[in-house]
């Protein structure tokens, strides 16, 4: 269903990608493991979903630093972790604010 809400980025693409791709073996290997890593989901108990979207989503609470996790209060000031953002500049669905 996501696919339907921007064809152009989530399967125009990604089959462009391939085209390019498919004459470089290496090329094609990384490609096709972007590919399952995409693809890739673990289901999530009905419970825990609700949970992440009322309480990250609708109530805000991790960027208002009111996220309670084991009786400690999180927030976006609290995280501490090495990140690796990767824009894509052509998005429709979440396009980088400049």
């Amino acid at each position: 269903m996501s696919m339907l809400a921007s064809p152009r980025t989530l399967i125009r693409s990604r089959l462009i990608y391939a085209a390019v791709s498919v004459a470089d073996l290496r090329a094609m290997e990384i490609l096709a493991r972007v590919e399952r890593w995409a693809l890739d989901e673990v289901p999530l108990p009905g419970k825990l979903v609700h949970q992440i979207i009322d309480w990250l989503y609708r109530e805000n609470r991790l960027c208002r630093g009111a996220l309670k996790i084991n009786g400690a209060l999180l927030g976006l000031r609290s995280l501490a972790a090495p990140t690796l953002a990767v824009v894509n500049l052509a998005d429709e669905v979440a396009p980088p604010a400049f």
